[in-house]
Parts: structure tokens; sequence; C-alpha cells
């Protein structure tokens, strides 16, 4: 959240070697996607994997905010 209080204009988080969030976590980056959002900060996740992904699918948060299969893949979306 402070980066986005510092006025980045682009995010990315990087979610590698992550293999299990919590709901609370979820919770974390739909709040960051708000502020992001609210901000006019271009938010992007990355995310390696397939397990973590399949969540992000399952419960359509990758409608929210987009999920990409690597870090690089994120940040060249930009």
């Amino acid at each position: 959240m402070g980066l986005i209080e510092r006025g980045v204009k682009k995010l990315v988080v990087d979610l590698t070697g992550v293999t299990f969030l919590s709901s609370s976590n979820l919770g974390a980056l739909i709040l960051l996607q708000r502020k992001a959002n609210d901000s006019g900060v271009t938010y992007r996740i990355g995310c390696p994997s397939k397990g973590l992904r399949d969540v992000f699918e399952i419960t359509k948060l990758d409608q929210l905010f987009p999920v990409f299969d690597s870090l690089d893949q994120a940040l060249h979306s930009f």
C-alpha cells in the first residue's frame, strides 16, 4: 500500500515461491487492487504456481486483476 501512496503507476505482486494463500491473503490482494484502481495504478500478479492460478480462476479473482504465469510475463504486460 505504501508504494501506491508514494505515487507508483505500475505494480506487480510477485508470488514466485508461494504455494498457498489464505483467505486473508486473498483479501489483502483484493484490498490492494481496489486501492490501486482508485489511485490509477496498473496492477498485475505474477504467479508461477498452477495451483494458485487455479485458485484465482475458481474464485474469479483473475477477472478482478490480471494473473500471469510468471513475473517476466507480468512485467512485460505493461
